[in-house]
This record gives C-alpha cells, sequence and structure tokens, in this order.
C-alpha cells in the first residue's frame, strides 16, 4: 500500500471519528435540552401549584376571618341585648319599689346605724344592770310589806284567839279543875303559832319561787357573719304578777 492510500485512509477514519463525536455530543446535547425543558416544566407545574395552594389557603383564612367577626358581633349583639333586659327589668323593680314605699311608707325599713358589738354589749349590760336593781328593789319593797301584813294578820289572830279562850263559854266549871283546858289552850295556842310560822315559811318560799319566776334569763346570743358574737339581755317583770304580789 501506497503513502497516499494509507494518508487517504487515516484521513477518511479520523473524519469518521470526528463524526462520531459530533453526532455523539449532539444528542447529548440534545438529551441536555430535553431535561432542562423537563425540569423547567415540572418547576413552573410546582410553581403554579403552590400559588393555587396559597391562594386557596388565603381563600380559607379570609373566610374563618370573616365568620370569627360574624360571631363576634353576634355575640357583641347579644351581650348588648342581654344589658338592655337588665337594665329594663331592674328600672321596672326600682319604680315598683319606689311606689310600693310612696303608697306604704310604713313598710319601709329604717336602716340602723352600725355600732361595735364591744359598745353595743356594754350598753346592754348598764341597761339590764339597772332594770333588773330596779326590778329587785320593787320586789323587796313588795315582799316587805306583804311580809308585815301577814305579820299583823297573825298577830291579831292570835290576840282574838287568847282573848276568847280567857272569856270561856258560860256555865259551870267541868269536874276535875280548870287546869286541864288551860293546858289544852296552851298546846292550841302553841299550834297556831307553830301553823302561822309554817304560813310564813311557805310564804317566803313562794316568795322566792315568784323572784324566781318573775326574773326569768332573758339573755339570748347571736353570732355574726364576722364571728363576733353579741349577747341581748331583754330582762322584764310580769307586771300581772307585781300586783299579786303588791296585794
Amino acid at each position: 500500500m501506497s503513502p497516499e492510500v494509507a494518508e487517504a485512509l487515516r484521513a477518511e477514519g479520523a473524519q469518521n471519528e470526528r463524526q462520531r463525536v459530533e453526532e455523539t455530543l449532539g444528542d447529548f446535547q440534545t438529551q441536555l435540552e430535553a431535561e432542562k425543558n423537563r425540569q423547567a416544566l415540572e418547576v413552573a407545574e410546582e410553581k403554579a401549584r403552590l400559588e393555587s395552594e396559597g391562594r386557596r389557603q388565603a381563600l380559607e383564612l379570609e373566610a374563618t376571618r370573616k365568620e370569627l367577626l360574624a360571631l363576634r358581633e353576634t355575640r357583641e349583639r347579644d351581650r348588648e341585648a342581654a344589658l338592655n333586659v337588665q337594665k329594663y327589668y331592674a328600672s321596672q323593680l326600682r319604680e315598683k319599689r319606689a311606689a310600693t314605699t310612696q303608697s306604704n311608707p310604713r313598710d319601709e325599713v329604717p336602716m340602723t346605724p352600725q355600732v361595735p358589738a364591744q359598745a353595743a354589749q356594754t350598753t346592754a349590760d348598764g341597761h339590764f344592770a339597772a332594770q333588773l336593781q330596779a326590778t329587785l328593789r320593787n320586789l323587796q319593797r313588795a315582799k316587805v310589806k306583804n311580809d308585815a301584813a301577814s305579820r299583823s294578820r297573825s298577830a291579831t289572830q292570835v290576840k282574838t284567839e287568847q282573848s276568847s279562850e280567857k272569856r270561856g263559854p258560860p256555865g259551870r266549871t267541868p269536874p276535875g279543875g280548870s287546869d286541864p283546858p288551860k293546858k289544852d289552850a296552851g298546846k292550841s295556842g302553841s299550834s297556831r303559832r307553830d301553823s302561822d310560822k309554817r304560813g310564813d315559811e311557805s310564804s317566803d318560799d313562794s316568795d322566792s319561787s315568784f323572784f324566781e319566776e318573775s326574773v326569768p334569763n332573758a339573755m339570748t346570743s347571736k353570732t355574726s357573719q364576722a364571728g363576733t358574737t353579741v349577747f341581748k339581755y331583754k330582762p322584764y317583770v310580769n307586771a300581772s304578777a307585781l300586783e299579786d304580789f303588791n296585794e
């Protein structure tokens, strides 16, 4: 083979190899362009999907916000309506109470001033002591009068019986002398004096029992919400019992 033929063959082989490489490079560039186009299309689709999802979420958020605003407005309206109803009924109640107070002024309860519990208890103790002393003085006077009247009645009765025994019945003296009747008279007088003493003791007992019944224990206690205990005294004396005592 001549050198010219060999050179021609080498040139043809190089040309073929160059064409093959160019074809391979063209195919690679075509695939690269196709892949780029595919990726760009996917990116565009994903972007469109994200934009659509964002718009949907924005619409949902707007709808939720509108619902919350509507619920808040409804709640405010209901609260205002409830307040108006309460104000209406409160005004009606005040007007009714004012009309009732004007028509019945006696039903109005006056407000008592609040005083300390210790001062109230001290005042009640002083008032009770004064009333108790006055009651004791009245009862003592009535008892003295009753004792004097009972003693005068007993002395008058004893004198009357002794004078009647001294005079004696008219007629003859029975046999045996006059000593036994005198002895019997002494016994009867002593028995009468004993009965008078028992009557005085019974009257003293009745007076003491009457005093216990006339002055009952009228002390009451009341515990307030603050925890303090207030004692209230209500001493009294039965007026009818005092009248019976004076008699």
